[in-house]
């Protein structure tokens, strides 16, 4: 990921029901590079299901509804950008528990190390498993809750990052370097 912002920007817009001027400003721009390094964008809104299906169900009926067609057409002027609504529900089942287990340990001082031998590569190349990382680590003598609890201190200090959408478990694979890949479609 290239960068994330909060309420980035705002976009005016012709409101045909009313022919009122309206401003409408998106949760979040995400900007990533994909595999071939080409920038990309999202923007993102966050809704409760209650809401994100009102406005499906409402569509233009609906002011928000108008925003979102709005903010919809906008992307579609750009070259590079997607409107996404993402629920709050596929937040908390996807992203939040492993975002909950990294926050917990961001005060956790792992054994330095650990958290050295882990960073260094010498477990192996990033991107790994944490499967890997873990059985690499226990031929040196460390306990594999230890070791996780470090690697989760690493993605809480930005040293290695995960796709947090996706399964905390021996195949979720670890790369070097910041967050990425906060939101997905």
């Amino acid at each position: 990921m290239r960068h994330i912002s909060w309420e980035p920007f705002s976009i005016e817009f012709r409101d045909l029901v009313d022919n009122r001027t309206r401003v409408y400003t998106p949760d979040y721009l995400v900007e990533i590079n994909d595999r071939e390094g080409q920038r990309y964008r999202y923007i993102v809104e966050v809704k409760e299901r209650r809401e994100a299906d009102h406005i499906a169900a409402a569509g233009s009926a609906s002011a928000a509804g108008r925003a979102h067609i709005a903010m919809m057409r906008w992307c579609r002027e750009q070259t590079d950008c997607s409107f996404l609504l993402v629920t709050d529900e596929k937040l908390i089942e996807k992203g939040l528990p492993n975002a909950k287990a990294i926050l917990d340990r961001a005060s956790h001082r792992p054994e330095r190390s650990l958290l050295d031998l882990i960073l260094s590569g010498r477990l192996g190349e990033f991107p790994a498993t944490l499967g890997s990382v873990i059985a690499n680590a226990e031929r040196y003598a460390y306990e594999r809750g230890e070791i996780i609890s470090a690697a989760l201190h690493a993605c809480a200090i930005d040293e290695l990052w995960f796709d947090i959408t996706r399964t905390w478990d021996e195949e979720a694979i670890l790369r070097r370097g910041s967050r990425r890949r906060v939101f997905l479609r």
